[in-house]
């Protein structure tokens, strides 16, 4: 079958209510994480047509998390859609037999045309842009390290939905007046799943044996690793979210989490020596101008630009990889987190604050990122601060 009648077909599947001798198959419900908004499944070709769930102002149509089952197991089974935006070429989602472990696959489209074939080996099969990581899982990990010697955890905020935010300290000096502090927010979008590997592997190190314990006595590490539970939860993108996106309502915020993770902020940069601020997200794939690892300068020149180019540096000799650098100081402000980090009373101690951005898909070498790739980067970030 062309391009082109594919692509018919999906249209007639999506605008009919009817389907051909799909009696028994379903996509999976009940899932936590999950995302996806209209489907169609033809049995003569094994196909299932789908559309993800764009459910804010500006999610680029191009993230989606299901299961189906029930489909013909005698064949290939093919996955079809057309994003609202291009992606990398060649693209690499992830599927799974038990929605647990998620492995890479190529897709057969181009552009924003995606045309994925598999071989079943089971009567269930999960797919997802990039590898999921919920709500739950992150309350594993919790409970995971908790018995560790350097951490403390603490709820910073309880949603109407009964999700709480979490805020971890990692130090082994916690009432020093001179111990530097550094902040580190992550997933304010809630389908950017891939930047909690990355976070979940700043933590591990943080709390390895690996790690230089002269860095936890210097340093106070204050981490929200999971910013808008509800909409992970939920399976929603939270990008451009209304009212207000998480990232740029900052200042005056809106939001009760932005609220009190502001609070809590000014609180600890009274105590202590305000430092370093990281806010850590994942790019759609193909990113921003086809980056695969990107950060923002707020400043452009001066000592913090300095600063933030030089822990750079130090990463890529440690990996061997230098990340783009996006001057966002040229589109002006915009209200996002690092942005008004930057701008507080207590700015003047700051070396530097950045967003960085991984992306779902390609490292800078042109192969697919695996999830031990992003808890690396987590990892040689601290690394590189020691």
């Amino acid at each position: 079958m062309t391009i082109v009648q594919t692509m018919i077909l999906f249209l007639l599947l999506l605008l009919t209510a009817t389907t051909a001798a799909a009696q028994n198959f379903s996509v999976i419900k009940g899932r936590e994480n999950q995302n996806i908004g209209r489907y169609a499944y033809d049995s003569t070709h094994n196909t299932v047509f789908f559309l993800p769930d764009i459910d804010s102002v500006n999610t680029c149509g191009v993230w989606f998390n299901f299961g189906v089952t029930g489909y013909r197991s005698d064949t290939l089974l093919t996955f079809s859609t057309k994003f609202v935006r291009d992606v990398h070429s060649p693209f690499f989602p992830v599927v799974s037999n038990d929605n647990v472990n998620f492995k890479r696959v190529r897709q057969s489209g181009f552009l924003n045309f995606f045309n994925l074939k598999v071989f079943p080996k089971s009567d269930t099969l999960y797919i997802a842009t990039g590898f999921p990581y919920t709500y739950t899982q992150l309350n594993s990990f919790l409970d995971e390290i908790s018995a560790s010697n350097n951490l403390s955890t603490e709820t910073l905020i309880t949603t109407d939905k009964g999700l709480e935010v979490k805020l971890l300290t990692i130090t082994k000096n916690p009432k020093s007046k001179r111990a530097k502090l550094v902040w580190i927010i992550c997933r304010q979008h809630a389908f950017e799943s891939v930047a909690n590997y990355v976070m979940e592997g700043m933590i591990r190190y943080l709390l390895s044996d690996n790690c230089d314990q002269k860095l936890l006595k210097q340093y106070i590490f204050k981490i929200v690793p999971m910013v808008d539970v509800e909409s992970v939860y939920n399976g929603q993108t939270g990008r451009m979210s209304l009212p207000k996106d998480y990232n740029r309502d900052w200042g005056k915020p809106l939001r009760p989490i932005i609220s009190r993770i502001e609070e809590e902020i000014n609180k600890t940069a009274q105590e202590n020596c305000y430092t370093i601020f990281w806010d850590v997200h994942g790019m759609f794939p193909g990113g921003f101008d086809r980056c695969s690892f990107s950060y923002y300068d707020l400043y452009g020149v001066g000592k913090k630009h300095a600063d933030l180019q030089k822990y750079w540096q130090q990463f890529a000799r440690h990996t061997g990889y230098a990340p783009k650098v996006i001057y966002d100081f040229k589109n002006g402000y915009d209200g996002m987190t690092a942005d008004w980090w930057n701008e507080t009373a207590h700015a003047a101690t700051l070396r530097f604050a950045s967003t960085i951005e991984i992306d779902w898909n390609l490292n800078n070498n042109g192969l697919p990122y695996s999830i031990n790739d992003y808890l690396e980067i987590g990892r040689m970030m601290i690394k590189s601060l020691e």
